[in-house]
């Protein structure tokens, strides 16, 4: 990748209607589509617009909600569907950001009072069970994680994985980012929260996750911004710039690389390739190789977005070797 060769693809009328949000993980692709939030709504992108001389752009309204803290594309049954994640709950729209198909409400009146209520919803992943179910995962600012099973129309809260009273910050598995292709580890769901502690789960059933081991990310209980995973590798961002990198076969960490010397806002792996993004709030955008253990890490393109608060990145495109990158009160995005 040549870090020269990009477009910066305008997004007509965005000023107008709201710039990207200063949110974790702000991008997302899938089903032909971009999308990221402003905070009170989500603007979807046709994908093969971004190579065109004008840019589509459509927004998807809120219901029952004033904040989005997250929107994310997730592949099930071989469809594509907007997540929500929102400060009353969890919603499910169409790939198109048309028809809103599942509103999930934050429940009142909990039984334990040792239980906090959600305030928000964020983390957004999706899981394959050994049933061969998938199960749509979001967290919550309780460290709740809430599971949800369907296609089509049809979706229903089958769980709740209880947390330890902090907010979620990101949610992965192999299975999504592999693009909802499954492999040996498809149903390892991985869990971080700004407390810097990362929870693994194995899926067996939709109601059934079992908490595997956790480990603490961050030293100083800084949050764990993104996570990245794929077979044993994965890789945790944290908001002191550090990515680190375990071995989820032994539960050790085995490299720290300073990529960033801010925030760490977002990291997105390649669904075929041993590579990935990884993007801060200090401007920088690295593209990685994920090395096997041991193994030397190259850098495959690094380059800095003067003065833009990087808030997420995407990888798209037929073979998904396009990458854009939106950052904080801009109109436009970032296309290589």
């Amino acid at each position: 990748m040549d870090a020269t060769r990009f477009k910066k693809a305008l997004l007509p009328g965005l000023k107008a209607s709201g710039s990207p949000s200063l949110k974790y993980n702000n991008l997302s692709a899938g089903g032909g589509r971009l999308c990221f939030t402003d905070s009170r709504q989500v603007h979807l992108i046709p994908a093969e617009s971004l190579h065109a001389d004008e840019v589509r752009i459509s927004q998807a309204g809120l219901k029952d909600s004033n904040v989005i803290y997250q929107s994310k594309f997730v592949k099930i049954r071989e469809k594509w569907y907007l997540v929500l994640a929102t400060d009353a709950g969890v919603q499910i729209w169409d790939a198109l950001g048309n028809n809103i198909l599942f509103n999930f409400v934050f429940p009142t009146g909990l039984k334990d009072p040792q239980r906090k209520r959600s305030n928000f919803a964020r983390g957004i992943t999706v899981v394959l069970t050994a049933e061969d179910v998938e199960v749509i995962c979001v967290g919550s600012s309780s460290g709740d994680i809430f599971l949800f099973e369907g296609s089509g129309i049809k979706f229903r809260l089958v769980n709740t994985l209880k947390g330890r009273d902090q907010a979620t910050s990101d949610l992965t598995s192999d299975y999504a980012c592999r693009c909802s292709t499954k492999s040996d580890a498809s149903r390892r769901l991985i869990s971080a929260d700004d407390g810097g502690r990362v929870v693994v789960y194995d899926a067996i059933s939709p109601s059934m996750f079992e908490k595997s081991f956790f480990f603490e990310a961050s030293s100083d209980q800084g949050p764990c911004v993104s996570v990245v995973v794929r077979d044993d590798r994965l890789v945790c961002a944290l908001s002191t710039g550090q990515l680190c990198f375990y071995n989820l076969a032994t539960q050790t960490k085995w490299l720290e690389l300073k990529a960033h010397t801010r925030f760490a806002s977002s990291m997105t792996l390649h669904p075929t390739r041993d590579r990935f993004v990884s993007v801060a709030e200090d401007s920088t955008l690295q593209v990685l190789t994920l090395p096997q253990v041991g193994e030397k890490i190259e850098v495959v393109m690094s380059t800095v977005m003067a003065d833009s608060m990087i808030t997420g990145a995407a990888w798209f495109g037929n073979n998904h070797d396009d990458l854009a990158v939106c950052a904080y009160d801009t109109d436009y995005l970032h296309v290589w």
